[in-house]
């Protein structure tokens, strides 16, 4: 088993490592943050009731949100430090789903999935840019 600080200490001195490792561990953090909605998705419908319909709109409005602010979250973030950008993202994400925790009912839960969203519509261009310059 390989020891991930003895790793990056060897292999992440260069800008291009590090922007490599950033995009790689974002990328597995933002899968892990999209993979965990299916596990939920069997709690939320009996906690709230719902239909497999709402079940589908419900996780729309993570996946929904993702997509749809993509572009305008690439064109916006651009003007800063990508890895910056990408930290701040990832934490804004994983914020969304620590909302959807909180007793906050299913207002709170629908806030949270779009708030996750919006940190994870950040993901894919900003690490594709720092992929890009390495």
């Amino acid at each position: 088993m390989v020891n991930l600080s003895n790793f990056l200490s060897k292999h992440a001195t260069s800008s291009k490592s590090r922007n490599l490792v950033g995009a790689c561990l974002a990328h597995i953090l933002h899968d892990g943050y999209t993979d965990q909605i299916y596990a939920l998705l069997p709690a939320w419908q009996g906690k709230f009731g719902l239909s497999y319909m709402g079940l589908a709109i419900v996780r729309a409005l993570y996946y929904g949100s993702m997509g749809a602010l993509q572009v305008p979250a690439d064109r916006i973030t651009s003007r800063f430090k990508p890895r910056s950008v990408l930290a701040l993202s990832t934490f804004f994400a994983a914020a969304g789903f620590v909302a959807m925790a909180l007793p906050s009912g299913f207002a709170g839960l629908c806030v949270g999935l779009v708030l996750a969203g919006i940190g994870s519509s950040v993901q894919h261009p900003r690490a594709s840019e720092l992929v890009n310059r390495s």
